[in-house]
């Protein structure tokens, strides 16, 4: 599969990532560990090699609360053990760090952008995934109350040691991004980009364009909607985050349906799936970036989804089919909440500025 420039300092990335949360979060029971690694050895196999993780993506382990250790396995380290039988230079690995994992009394999760934080997750990161770097470490969410300023001098500090290669941040303003990327390049941004999500194409894309800095589009299928499998909220399974977002509540679902139902007949005329269709649409945004790059990372846990991933890159859509798909997407508009209730995402970034006593302490130029 074809390499793709992510930002201007040298990242290069396969064309189409694998995003790993759903194997162990988030979108119902976690895959077996021996399924999980099948399917990110199958990734590589077909040219995707960038996998993106956080050190948030966890599930329950029974096992480790029997032995009185926290109850809940990372993610990363299955992916570890993926990595030493695939070889580390096979494989470009994306995780974050910036969100504080709470299961008791509920799961909840916080942004945290102190140092001390960002440095410990990193070590444990490394550890779990047993390298002796990261290509790319993103800050998962921005920190309403520490300067972004003050949590990349962290990511800088990282990046002098060795341990990390480029950095990126997810979830934010395009202010933001204009304020980190002053304290240290960011080579990308994460965001949720795809047909029915497009607000960030009015800022924060002709901000990427400018700084060169390219763009990783999580659920770019619309967290699965596009694929066509999920129809009523009875196709949701147990434990499946989605049921607590605005866009997959029964009454909203419903209506978004005939949004789903112009893509799927424009992907038949086009002969192609309407999963492929989508991910195609999101590889050709990559002209509003002038030459910064975008890479969606769509997730799965089913292999014949992964390969009909694959395949999307070699989908050409001329200008006018891009005109047709986006004249419907704008006829039927999506309805509902793109996140669930409380999330810290890019439109209520509110981040604190910065004081000349902390620029100074962390030898920050401004």
């Amino acid at each position: 599969m074809q390499s793709v420039k992510l930002g201007s300092q040298g990242l290069q990335v396969s064309k189409m990532g694998y995003g790993c949360m759903g194997l162990t979060t988030a979108y119902g029971p976690k895959q077996p560990d021996a399924e999980a690694i099948k399917l990110l050895k199958k990734s590589t196999e077909l040219g995707m090699s960038f996998w993106d993780t956080a050190n948030v993506y966890c599930y329950p382990d029974i096992s480790k609360l029997l032995r009185f250790q926290s109850p809940v396995t990372c993610q990363e380290e299955i992916l570890g053990r993926a990595i030493t039988d695939i070889g580390r230079e096979n494989v470009t690995i994306a995780t974050k760090t910036g969100l504080v994992l709470g299961v008791f009394p509920k799961i909840s999760l916080t942004a945290n952008g102190d140092p001390s934080f960002i440095r410990k997750q990193c070590e444990m990161s490394l550890k779990r995934l047993k390298v002796d770097y990261l290509d790319l470490f993103y800050i998962h969410r921005i920190d309403p109350n520490i300067p972004i300023e003050i949590t990349m001098a962290t990511m800088r500090d990282l990046v002098h040691e060795g341990k990390v290669k480029y950095v990126g941040l997810s979830e934010c303003s395009a202010a933001t991004l204009r304020r980190a990327h002053k304290v240290h390049p960011i080579s990308c941004i994460q965001m949720e980009w795809s047909l029915w999500c497009r607000e960030i194409e009015k800022e924060i894309v002709p901000t990427c364009a400018e700084l060169g800095v390219g763009i990783v589009a999580y659920s770019p299928l619309g967290r699965g909607f596009f694929g066509g499998e999920l129809r009523t909220t009875s196709d949701l399974k147990s434990a499946d985050f989605r049921s607590n977002t605005g866009r997959f509540q029964e009454e909203n679902l419903e209506k978004n349906l005939a949004l789903l139902e112009k893509v799927e007949a424009l992907a038949r005329t086009k002969g192609v799936s309407s999963a492929q269709l989508a991910l195609s649409w999101v590889l050709h945004k990559a002209d509003l970036l002038n030459g910064a790059g975008v890479v969606p990372i769509p997730g799965t846990t089913k292999e014949k989804n992964l390969i009909s991933n694959a395949g999307a890159v070699n989908i050409v859509l001329s200008a006018e089919e891009i005109k047709t798909l986006e004249q419907a997407v704008d006829q039927n508009p999506a309805h509902g909440a793109r996140g669930q209730s409380g999330q810290v995402q890019w439109e209520n970034d509110k981040n604190p500025p910065l004081s000349p006593s902390d620029a100074a302490k962390y030898r920050i130029k401004v």
